[in-house]
Parts: structure tokens; C-alpha cells; sequence
């Protein structure tokens, strides 16, 4: 879980949230394999509205073309449920969605666009809205659906490498394009003012952040909860005078 002045980044699996792992200035999750999952976003209440521009794998969620801050996103108000702002996939119409999956690198979105450069990051830039225009409920502020297309991403990412399943070290995870899910928006405008938060992850099997030094094994050395059996009771320390 991610926070910046009430925004924020979730990256959500069976309705939990995946932990955020900090590690040398960098955040990381430890993605599990196979599994739909969904991105929640987090705005301040009492202060209108936000466009978030959204990115995974290097590409932009709305499009399916190469990701840029600059591209449209979803307008979002304060969500009065907590999956109110959850979007669970590339958006193929105003209708549908193809949903996030995590799986192998190599049948991930981006590298059957040509595009496997930036596999395993996810991230999202807000912007708060010029005072002019105020509307409610989530929102598209841009048409189109993940077509493919825009220009080759540039290389990236902490990790390195091309490993996938069973591999070296590396992002061996990315995001497949996944089942024809309902999800449904409008479209509206947006004046954009100011960027007023940003979030990056980045993602790979635990296997791998194991191998890479993000996830400590036994950071404080190994312990064994249940170490052996014993009688019923607890054996009372010598000295004690209960």
C-alpha cells in the first residue's frame, strides 16, 4: 500500500492488496503467478476531481499504445466503497475491459506487441483538475480501446534481464492480456492542472525478488515458532514467586 497526501496505488488479487516492498529507493511487489488482478486508486475527499494516467508494462492502459504522462486516463471522485476506483483491465470499449493478468514475460501484452522493454513496472501519475469544470463519477476522459500501436518504449527497470518462469534473475513476470471483463465508464472532459502524485512499482515472482536481494529470506537470521513439544502448561521461569 502507497500513499502520498491521501493518493494512492493498490495493486489488488483475490480483494487483497499485494504489500509494497522497499528496497534501495525503489518499491517492488512480489507478483503471484496466474492470477487476475486489479489496480485501485486512492484521491483525497472534499476537493474535487483527478485524472489518472495509468501505465503497465510501458504501456498505456487506455490505448494499448506506448505510455506517456501526457495521455488521457480516468477521471476519478472519492470512492464511497472501496472498489468504487478499482480498474481490473486494458480498456477495450467503453464497456468492457481485457483483465490485468500476471503471467510468463514472454505472453505478457507488451512483448506480443513488440514492445518487452519496460515489462514488469506499473505506475500512475495523478493531475488535479482546473477549477472550471466539476462533474462526479468515475470516468474516461479519453475514447479508444488497447489497440496497439505508438513507438517503442525505452529500456528500464531495476531488475534488468529477460528471464522468464524458471529462469535467472530478472523480471520473468508481465501482464497478459486477459478474459473480456464488463466494466463499465462515460466519457467526459478534463482541464488538467498540476501533477499532485506519483507512484511506481515494480514486479516479479518472489522467486526472483529472492534472487535479486529485494526479499530477505531471514533477514534477522532464521527462528522456529514451534521449535519441539512440551508438557501442558508453562514451566515458570527459576526464581519466579508468582
Amino acid at each position: 500500500m502507497q500513499r502520498q497526501n491521501a493518493f494512492g496505488l493498490d495493486v489488488i488479487v483475490n480483494g487483497r492488496v499485494l504489500p509494497v516492498i522497499h528496497h534501495e529507493g525503489k518499491n517492488y511487489i512480489a507478483a503471484p503467478w496466474d492470477r487476475d488482478f486489479q489496480l485501485r486508486f486512492n484521491v483525497p475527499f472534499g476537493s474535487g476531481r483527478y485524472l489518472a494516467v495509468t501505465s503497465v508494462d510501458g504501456l498505456d492502459i487506455m490505448t494499448g499504445k506506448t505510455a506517456s504522462t501526457q495521455a488521457g486516463g480516468y477521471v476519478l471522485t472519492p470512492a464511497l466503497s472501496p472498489t468504487d476506483n478499482d480498474i481490473p483491465g486494458f480498456r477495450l470499449n467503453n464497456s468492457e475491459v481485457a483483465a490485468f493478468h500476471f503471467g510468463d514475460r514472454l505472453d505478457s501484452y507488451a512483448a506480443k506487441l513488440d514492445k518487452p522493454a519496460n515489462v514488469g513496472v506499473i505506475a500512475v501519475v495523478f493531475y488535479e483538475e482546473r477549477p472550471r469544470f466539476r462533474r462526479s463519477r468515475l470516468s474516461v476522459s479519453t475514447k479508444g480501446g488497447c489497440m496497439g500501436g505508438g513507438l517503442e518504449g525505452t529500456r528500464g527497470g531495476t531488475l534488468g534481464g529477460h528471464a522468464t518462469r524458471g529462469g535467472g534473475v530478472g523480471h520473468d513476470m508481465g501482464t497478459e492480456f486477459g478474459r473480456r471483463t464488463e466494466h463499465k465508464v462515460d466519457t467526459t472532459t478534463f482541464d488538467r492542472g498540476r501533477e499532485v502524485a506519483r507512484f511506481v512499482f515494480e514486479y516479479a515472482s518472489r522467486e526472483n525478488l529472492v534472487k535479486a536481494g529485494v526479499i530477505k529470506t531471514a533477514p534477522l537470521g532464521e527462528v522456529n515458532p514451534f521449535p519441539g513439544d512440551s508438557g501442558p502448561g508453562c514451566k515458570p521461569p527459576e526464581g519466579w514467586r508468582g
